[in-house]
């Protein structure tokens, strides 16, 4: 094999090596926010089956498999997390405009995150076939 095709080789083995620990990268980024756009919509899917006028006992997650039954008061402002340690408090409609608003830009980043994998993948499939052309030149 002639020092430029060995060199060649040796190079698109490692843009491969490289390609290939990004797409893992996207592909994990890509359940992270399949994960994140599920659970604001169920989110959303709860606070917007709240009552409008009246009181109801619902049962609310506190962690760690246990479950506290409360009541929900129309009234009451929901608390909203943020990020970084900050949340607030917000109605119910300012809620939903949260979450939804939430939802779009976790689906706009999810699409995106999509692209690049595919964008990758096509990439990765370019070098293998180059690396094959390579190795049968041998």
């Amino acid at each position: 094999m002639s020092k430029d095709v060995e060199s060649t080789t040796q190079s698109l083995l490692v843009q491969l090596r490289v390609l290939e620990a990004y797409y893992e990268d996207l592909v994990a980024r890509e359940s992270l926010l399949s994960q994140a756009l599920l659970e604001n919509k169920a989110a959303l899917t709860a606070v917007s089956s709240l009552p409008k006028n009246h009181e109801m006992e619902i049962v609310v997650h506190i962690g760690g498999g246990l479950h506290i039954p409360v009541i929900f008061k129309p009234e009451r402002k929901l608390v909203v997390r943020l990020g970084a340690g900050i949340a607030i408090e917000k109605s119910k409609e300012d809620t939903v405009n949260f979450l939804s608003k939430r939802i779009e830009e976790i689906e706009k980043a999810l699409q995106e995150v999509i692209a690049q994998r595919n964008e990758t993948l096509k990439r990765i499939s370019v070098i293998r076939d180059e690396l094959n052309k390579l190795i049968k030149q041998k």
